[in-house]
């Protein structure tokens, strides 16, 4: 009965938002702020949909999660790149470091109350991400975050060499499967920013969206072969990995930026959008209430969001008042 009750709020909710008018910019640049938060939404809606798909049974979705991660870390990069350039590193410490490690520090004080089996070295040790947590991601861009700050405060000149080691060191010490395939993705975000005129220009753009696109598939073709099945685990299977995220996840902002802007820019993208890092802290601790039915994947879904939102808002009064104290 609840979970019937949910579902039906849900898809009252999903009607309503698709109906309600959204103020419509005029057609921007490719990473302008509106289209980077309808990326991003459309980022955590592809990893919750693996989650959950996963959870259900099914493994359809599992490119999905891969595909938001890339974009995330992808847009992250940019995004550094891009405030560097109008900011410096003024302040950085405080407005990257900080907004990702708090939520991520909240979230895992509440895990470790509730768990047993965690110690306090343990807990210690991983909210400094000196070991790996559950969530890899976060532990994998605050790294990014620190060799950016390194390369770009005493390093710039040599930047780029620093950038390439710290992507060969993703794909071959890490051991982790995850941040193999993920190993250019930051990097390459940041290359999009410096080179621009190269990748970002009108007719440019299309045919590097459209290349991607194609790589993206033949990639994910080539890893349903038998052939490269077996190598599951192996650096070969990272590589085709890595072939098949980064290409879709530049595919797939390049087909959104296609997009008639108003189907882009709408309420549920953008409010997932603001929401994104909140709701992929939040959904994972979710994902094992999630049974057998849809609508017990509805209601997991609601409660993430109803959690993500009331996280971000107290966060962000912590930090308007912060603010307004200096």
């Amino acid at each position: 009965m609840l979970q019937s009750l949910l579902f039906l709020v849900v898809v009252l909710i999903c009607i309503r938002m698709t109906f309600l008018s959204t103020p419509v910019a005029i057609r921007g640049g490719i990473f302008d702020l509106q289209l980077t938060n309808a990326y991003r939404g459309v980022a955590i809606l592809f990893v919750m949909s693996q989650h959950v798909g996963g959870a259900l049974g099914t493994n359809i979705l599992t490119p999905l999660g891969g595909i938001g991660v890339a974009i995330f870390l992808l847009l992250s990069g940019y995004g550094l790149s891009e405030s560097y350039k109008a900011k410096g590193l003024d302040g950085w410490i405080k407005k990257k470091m900080i907004r990702v490690w708090i939520p991520f520090l909240c979230t895992y004080v509440i895990i470790f109350a509730l768990r047993e089996d965690c110690g306090w070295i343990k807990f210690v040790r991983q909210v400094l991400t000196i070991d790996r947590s559950e969530y890899w991601y976060v532990d994998y861009i605050l790294r990014c975050y620190m060799v950016f700050y390194i390369a770009y405060r005493w390093l710039y000149k040599y930047r780029w060499w620093l950038l390439g080691g710290f992507a060969l060191y993703s794909f071959l010490l890490t051991h982790s499967g995850l941040m193999e395939e993920q190993s250019l993705s930051f990097c390459f975000g940041i290359l999009l920013s410096e080179r621009k005129e190269l990748f970002l220009s009108g007719k440019k753009f299309m045919m590097f969206g459209i290349a991607s696109f194609v790589i993206g598939l033949i990639c994910l073709f080539i890893k349903q072969l038998p052939e490269i099945r077996v190598y599951e685990g192996c650096l070969l299977f990272s590589f085709v990995q890595l072939g098949i995220k980064l290409p879709l996840a530049i595919g797939v902002i390049f087909m959104l930026w296609k997009l008639p802007r108003k189907w882009v820019i709408s309420p549920l993208l953008l409010l997932s959008g603001t929401l994104s890092y909140e709701l992929y802290l939040v959904h994972w601790q979710f994902i094992p209430f999630v049974g057998q039915y849809a609508t017990s994947a509805l209601a997991m879904i609601v409660m993430a969001y109803c959690f993500a939102y009331g996280m971000h808002h107290a966060l962000s009064l912590i930090y308007f008042k912060k603010s307004s104290k200096n």
